[in-house]
């Protein structure tokens, strides 16, 4: 049953935004007035059209558009709808008869009042007949912010549906990538603002933005004039996007290497989203650039024309970028309005895991370099000639005792005092554990909290049934030490 919900889901949002334009006898004709009855479509001055390409010749116009009805069409049990998506207020009227408004249209800029970008108008089924029926429009684009003119998105006559609700349900599932995205970017938050995890970081607050840019579509119905503003976030999103990308993916090489990719790449997109005027391409192109860089880059260092980097994760990142431009390319059109954000949720899931296992990998050898650091701290311990005149001065009573560091066998933290065993007699020392360390020379070792011994007096090392150590010192001595230092005493002991 979700399933084939799912794939309803899927179907209707395909009918409801591929469905083709195939109107004919399509005239354009400036607008010098606004009443329809005027309106002479056989002057010279009006132009034929094709509505699949169509452009505004200027800022107000009127079309007449043949559209042909089935019997089947009008006589449906669901009322018939017209559709209007474009930058532009509009007037509609069916064979003579006034639909509604996308806004209301004017010649003049201060009497327009802009209608939303996506509008529906009911089709009273005594307007309409089967056959040739004819569709006139006033369209004015007064308020558009960029210079271009109004164009149409859709245009058709169909089953009346709210048009936000029909984008809603195109975009419900957008919810799984939008999900992946912000399980990445919980992630990525809980692991700390890293250096190295900032461009991984961005990229998914980045995709996030612009996928809730593009499904602002189905949740508010901005004006028209919002749309142009629309798209130009959402190629810019993709521009910060794929440089992000190539960020994250170009590893081991060096700074002035890694600026001069990504200078190239920017200056290269920037310049191809300039020249072209298709918003969709500005997105796509966004991504191809740094995708076919990256590889380019990538196949220099297999033929060795450039040292190479060494890279753990190279083969996934081919796969990203492959996986990019294949899918750009055999898409086409609907690549980002239908497959753009599940794969960048796919690329967003694949790179967080290269990240995680990445930083794992640097905290083992991290882990390890300070482990073999203590190592040899421990080893210089053992093996340090501590001068015979080193002292250490205990204060107590009015006078003050001088006892030489080398009969000390072990020391014990004993409340505010410190008690220092030594050969020939105990003594008490005023202050801390920490502060008798900072005044002791490297040969002695700390092996529990409260415990500092002598490393010349260990005589024997031992794990005892609770899984703590415990050292036998000169004399007969024995002094615990900790679960935690009893590996790092044990290896040191052994060399």
């Amino acid at each position: 049953m979700l399933l084939r919900q799912i794939i309803s889901v899927i179907g209707s949002s395909f009918i409801f935004l591929f469905v083709p334009v195939a109107f004919s006898q399509s005239l354009e004709c400036p607008a010098i007035q606004e009443d329809i009855s005027n309106v002479e479509f056989s002057l010279s001055t009006c132009r034929e059209i094709n509505l699949s390409d169509y452009v505004m010749s200027g800022p107000a116009v009127w079309l007449t558009i043949s559209i042909d009805l089935t019997t089947k069409q009008i006589e449906s049990e669901q009322p018939l709808g017209l559709f209007i998506s474009g930058n532009m207020s509009a007037s509609a009227y069916l064979n003579g008869n006034y639909i509604g408004g996308k806004g209301l249209a004017s010649i003049t800029p201060e009497n327009e009042v802009a209608g939303a970008f996506d509008w529906v108008g009911f089709v009273d089924p005594s307007f309409v007949h089967q056959g040739a029926n004819t569709l006139t429009l006033l369209i004015s684009s007064h308020r558009n912010i960029t210079s271009r003119q109004g164009y149409f998105n859709r245009l058709y006559v169909g089953e009346f549906i709210n048009t936000t609700d029909e984008y809603n349900k195109h975009y419900a599932l957008t919810f799984v990538p939008l999900g992946a995205m912000l399980i990445g970017l919980a992630f990525l938050l809980s692991r700390g603002f890293k250096r190295s995890s900032r461009p991984l970081l961005a990229l998914v607050i980045i995709a996030i933005v612009q996928l809730l840019i593009e499904v602002s579509r189905g949740i508010y119905a901005y004006p028209y004039y919002l749309q142009d503003a629309r798209l130009f976030a959402i190629a810019l999103c993709a521009f910060f996007f794929g440089q992000c990308l190539l960020l994250v993916t170009i590893r081991n090489v060096s700074r002035f290497r890694l600026l001069l990719i990504v200078s190239a790449s920017s200056l290269l997109t920037l310049a191809v989203q300039i020249v072209t005027e298709d918003y969709d391409y500005k997105a796509i192109v966004a991504v191809q650039i740094p995708a076919v860089l990256w590889l380019l880059w990538t196949c220099a260092q297999k033929l060795k024309l450039i040292k190479p980097s060494t890279s753990s994760h190279q083969n996934t990142y081919a796969l990203i970028f492959l996986s990019l431009l294949l899918a750009t390319f055999v898409t086409k059109n609907e690549f980002l309005d239908s497959f753009f954000y599940y794969l960048i949720a796919a690329i967003v899931v694949a790179l967080t895991v290269v990240e995680s296992k990445r930083k794992v990998t640097l905290e083992k050898e991290l882990s390890n370099t300070k482990h073999q650091a203590e190592k040899l701290k421990m080893a210089l311990a053992l093996t340090y000639e501590k001068p015979a005149d080193q002292v250490i001065k205990i204060k107590s009573a009015g006078q003050i005792t001088l006892v030489p560091m080398d009969s000390i066998i072990f020391c014990k933290a004993a409340g505010d005092y410190v008690e220092l065993v030594c050969k020939d007699q105990s003594v008490l020392f005023s202050g801390s554990l920490q502060r008798l360390i900072d005044e002791l020379t490297s040969g002695f070792l700390k092996v529990h909290r409260s415990y500092i011994v002598n490393a010349k007096y260990i005589t024997e090392l031992k794990r005892m049934p609770s899984g703590n150590g415990e050292l036998q010192l000169a004399q007969g001595h024995r002094v615990p030490v900790s679960r935690a230092m009893f590996i790092k005493i044990r290896e040191t002991v052994a060399e």
